[in-house]
């Protein structure tokens, strides 16, 4: 291929630049309002969403061709900073394979291919086919870099291609156009001027078995002709929840309006982000108001390195900071476990008990691992709260660099 052929140069349209927090099922099939669609890149029917640091894409292609994500993760262009990143997958008989690599193109020298092989052996895939195309599910985690956004309010430049050669053979310096996309956990449509809404929420988390209420705060006035509202949630936590319709309230003095809905999240519902949707009917046609919030389990663990701390010739210690988070207004009571990666050596912190008495509190901990001077790379570490019978657990992925000699 020569340079001149230039194949991500062609913009691709993004049908809706604003994605909502959403969770697919990485099964290589595609279900109703499980995925938000992207627009058709090159030979490619794509699809792309997010939650906090990981990002999730999906497309239809045929069988001889290769799948190219091109992601700017911090949306400033592709041929700028060191965020870029290329992740490939081929299906290879229904064997896929996965490869990426990152774009550092703030070398003075120019830009330059780096390997980034932990993005393609932390992602997640689902995939299917029939005669003539296949299906990919893909999500890609934060890996220690910092790279992947940790929320909304970040801005990620996206390109889905379908790719008939070795991407490999690409010079670095060949520019790519992405498509902006902001990451948002509300999101209204065909809203007439004159009309403002925000979603009340105490918590965005809830654990099946418990509810969730939302409020919904509208600022207009009744020449709107708002006539009535449908609450709902969309796609696979559609039948696992509460459908009501009411008809639209009147706006108050303050020229507000408030509409209340909760449901109950079944216990078999599952986990991930989900979307609330309000479509309120109008002489003009439907407004559509829609927010994200996640169905997870009782405890989140979130993980923060502390400190990286030389101990003796040889050895160091790796101190990390715990957080236990509740999702529910349940005490809860359990102990902490680490599962350390082969050849480090737990000093301190595990097997830890904790407990958090307040509703949807917090406590702090902290394990200590030893590990020899000449430890890097990128590191799964797995955490489990044990409460009673039950066990929950979250990988988190530390970017461990060399200690100092």
């Amino acid at each position: 291929m020569s340079v001149q052929d230039a194949p991500f140069a062609a913009p691709l349209p993004i049908e809706q630049p604003l994605r909502l927090a959403l969770t697919p099922v990485l099964d290589g099939r595609i279900a109703n309002e499980e995925w938000q669609p992207i627009g058709a890149g090159s030979g490619v029917e794509g699809w792309f969403q997010w939650q906090p640091k990981q990002l999730h894409m999906a497309a239809k292609l045929p069988l001889d061709k290769k799948f190219v994500a091109s992601l700017d993760l911090a949306g400033d262009g592709w041929l700028n900073g060191s965020d870029n990143l290329e992740v490939v997958v081929e299906w290879n008989s229904g064997d896929p394979v996965v490869t990426s690599r990152r774009l550092d193109a703030a070398r003075r020298e120019g830009p330059a291919w780096l390997p980034a092989d932990a993005y393609a052996k932390t992602a997640r895939y689902g995939v299917s086919a029939d005669e003539t195309t296949w299906t990919i599910e893909l999500t890609v985690h934060e890996v220690g870099d910092k790279l992947v956004p940790e929320g909304e309010g970040n801005a990620v430049g996206v390109r889905l291609d379908a790719f008939g050669d070795d991407p490999q053979t690409l010079a670095p310096f060949l520019p790519r156009w992405t498509g902006p996309v902001n990451l948002v956990t509300n999101l209204g449509t065909n809203l007439p001027d004159g009309l403002v809404w925000k979603p009340e929420m105490a918590f965005r988390r809830v654990v099946p078995g418990e509810d969730i209420p939302v409020r919904l705060t509208f600022e207009g006035n009744d020449e709107l002709g708002l006539e009535r509202i449908e609450m709902r949630t969309e796609g696979l936590l559609e039948k696992e929840s509460l459908m009501t319709a009411v008809p639209f309230p009147k706006f108050d003095r303050k020229g507000r309006a408030f509409v209340d809905y909760k449901t109950r999240i079944t216990d078999s519902a599952l986990l991930g982000w989900r979307i609330m949707r309000g479509t309120i009917q109008t002489p003009k046609g439907p407004i559509v108001v829609r927010t994200s919030f996640e169905v997870t389990t009782p405890v989140t663990i979130e993980l923060n390195l502390v400190r990286d701390e030389r101990t003796k010739q040889g050895q160091r210690v790796l101190k990390f900071s715990v957080y236990l988070v509740s999702n529910t207004r349940n005490r809860l009571d359990g102990v902490l476990k680490m599962d350390a990666p082969s050849g480090w050596k737990l000093v301190s912190g595990n097997d830890q008990r904790f407990m958090i008495v307040a509703t949807r509190g917090s406590v702090r901990r902290v394990i200590e691992a030893e590990v020899r001077d000449d430890v890097q790379g990128v590191f799964p570490l797995r955490f489990s709260a044990l409460m009673g019978s039950r066990e929950v657990s979250f990988t988190h992925y530390a970017k461990i660099a060399p200690g100092t000699p």
